[in-house]
């Protein structure tokens, strides 16, 4: 059958493959897909030059593969998760058009396996050296398989992640979840390429080493040994990456995740997101930044502002304070939730983002910021629209998707060309000064709420409810300063100290 092109075999009992299948010269994708009986594979299935997948896949009897693995030339996706496999042999480098990778709970492949820990014991009592790591040969090997994008290590019981790690230079997904190491080796930084960390429930790491900067996304849920993250947050070095740390609780107090959020915002409105790109953290957590001009309990807040600042508009960050709780142990151990952008009581599209978050979770923020360029033309329209007084209502709705979840609070803030200065302050005091982004961020709204209340401005103020803070009521202040007098003057002096404060960290800037 030479003119194959496809071989599904997945799920039957077989427990070897012919020798013949080599003469299956057009055959571009190979599955064998939970044969669990399959106990070896032929050496000449190296001999199919065209095959770019082939996809072993529960093969639980499967503990080795043919040694001339890189005659496969052509071969672009394999996938050995829940095998049996102990080594892969060198040859393994020989695959120049390698991308994918998977080893997912190959447990035998660390050195801490039973199998290779008793034989490791057992060599010094007949003077015989220790066979080397068999996660050490594989990095070793795989520097060859240059166009490597991405290698799935989750769930391997490795407890030593090798040095060599940093010679593949090719990778963008590295996933070492589920797994008992302490650190990750500093060669990581090597890796110039790598985009995507998944670090999920290695509940034994205590600190993560300086990172590549292209980094995107950074995944340590459930880490929770974690108490370190890299210095390059508040150096502003990833900038640009997200972090998703739920249930990573020692990192409850380190308000550098949220400094370097705030920081992160002034630098993508200098960069601009590309248009689908959205920037986020999940963190352990309860306290909202005050930061976050529209606060509410609940899942839902809803303001008022005069839709001429539309023009003005350069974004929206959103902080949401959620939990959940185990109510059905039938349901998936992640559940869905959702946030929703509403304009003039239509939702914007696409929605803000979404979050998949564990059963059982205690408080946690979910901070996210997207620029207007994220919702589709017509969506954008809806901010423009205004009512018969020339305002726009706008709001944020959250959604759950499953029981036991619960969203406590929720808040959202606009941010404008204004905006950028009191980023711009905050920015340049972290560089010159010991006091943190979110530290000076505070300082700052409590002097617009000093200014707000010399003013008088005719806004929501954190209730949610009402129109925009940002313009004030000429007719207002003047009624307000007849009627309090000095209390006026005692807010204009407090608003004053802090200008002052705040002109002081220019000039030393």
């Amino acid at each position: 059958m030479k003119r194959v092109h496809t071989l599904l075999l997945g799920g039957t009992a077989i427990t070897k493959l012919p020798t013949s299948i080599e003469h299956l010269t057009n055959l571009d994708s190979l599955s064998l897909w939970d044969c669990k009986n399959l106990v070896c594979l032929p050496s000449t299935i190296c001999n199919l030059k065209l095959v770019r997948l082939v996809d072993l896949y529960g093969c639980s009897k499967l503990n080795s593969l043919p040694e001339n693995l890189g005659n496969a030339e052509s071969l672009e996706r394999l996938y050995m998760s829940k095998t049996a496999i102990r080594k892969v042999h060198s040859s393994i480098g020989l695959l120049k058009n390698l991308k994918t990778l998977s080893f997912n709970e190959c447990k035998g492949l660390s050195s801490s396996s039973s199998s290779n820990k008793l034989w490791n014991e057992l060599l010094p009592f007949y003077s015989m050296p220790r066979s080397p790591d068999p996660m050490d040969m594989l990095f070793s090997s795989l520097s060859g398989a240059c166009s490597l994008t991405g290698l799935n290590l989750s769930d391997c019981n490795l407890k030593v992640i090798s040095d060599d790690i940093g010679s593949l230079f090719s990778l963008e997904l590295l996933d070492l979840s589920g797994n008992n190491f302490v650190c990750l080796p500093e060669s990581i930084i090597q890796l110039s390429k790598l985009k995507w960390v998944v670090l999920d429930n290695c509940t034994s790491l205590r600190s993560l080493p300086k990172l590549p900067l292209n980094i995107e996304s950074i995944y340590a849920e459930g880490c929770v040994s974690l108490e370190m993250l890299p210095n390059q947050l508040k150096s502003r070095d990833l900038l640009e990456s997200s972090l998703f740390l739920h249930n990573s609780f020692k990192l409850a107090d380190n308000q550098s995740c949220i400094d370097w959020f705030i920081l992160g915002i002034k630098k993508s409105l200098k960069i601009s997101l590309s248009p689908t790109e959205k920037y986020e953290i999940v963190i352990p957590g309860s306290e909202m930044p005050e930061w976050f001009r529209h606060q509410s309990m609940g899942a839902e807040v809803n303001i008022k502002q005069p839709s001429h600042l539309y023009n003005e508009w350069m974004g929206i960050v959103v902080c949401i304070v959620f939990c959940s709780h185990d109510v059905d142990h039938q349901i998936s151990c992640l559940i869905p939730l959702y946030c929703s952008l509403i304009a003039n009581g239509k939702r914007m599209s696409p929605a803000l983002g979404s979050s998949l978050i564990p059963k059982v979770l205690p408080d946690h923020l979910w901070l996210l910021y997207v620029t207007p360029q994220f919702f589709d033309e017509k969506s954008n329209k809806l901010l423009s629209e205004s009512d018969a007084n020339g305002f726009t209502q706008i709001g944020i709705k959250i959604e759950t998707g499953g029981p036991g979840e619960e969203v406590k609070k929720c808040g959202f803030r606009m941010i404008y060309n204004k905006d950028i200065e009191d980023l711009d302050r905050t920015m340049a005091q972290h560089s010159n000064s010991s006091i943190s982004p979110y530290e000076s961020m505070a300082m700052i709204v409590e002097c617009d709420k000093a200014k707000r209340s010399c003013d008088d401005y005719d806004g929501a103020g954190l209730s949610g409810e009402g129109s925009s803070n940002d313009i004030s009521n000429p007719k207002r202040i003047k009624r307000h300063t007849e009627t309090h007098g000095n209390y006026d003057c005692e807010e204009l002096n407090e608003y004053k100290d802090c200008d002052e404060e705040l002109s002081d960290w220019d000039e030393s800037n």
